[in-house]
């Protein structure tokens, strides 16, 4: 988990939407939850797997990447 209050490094966050938690896409394959357990994560370098709360589905996060200027950016999920 993340301190939202802190400078993030570089690279892909998942960001719970119901309680602002960030978590770094790269977790070192540990299946990491968000403060209120809406998302877990589990990632590495090859891939990343997103577990949500049973009937929350995708609209429960979404994904942010940070450059190396701290400059935020939202992926945008094509509709499904």
């Amino acid at each position: 988990m993340t301190n939202n209050n802190k400078k993030q490094k570089a690279g892909t966050y998942f960001e719970c939407l119901k309680c602002g938690d960030r978590i770094y896409y790269d977790t070192g394959k540990k299946m990491t939850p968000c403060k209120c357990g809406a998302i877990e994560i589990d990632g590495c370098e090859f891939y990343s797997r997103i577990i949500t709360s049973p009937g929350v589905g995708s609209e429960a996060y979404r994904s942010i990447d940070i450059d190396e200027n701290g400059k935020e950016k939202t992926v945008v999920k094509k509709p499904e």
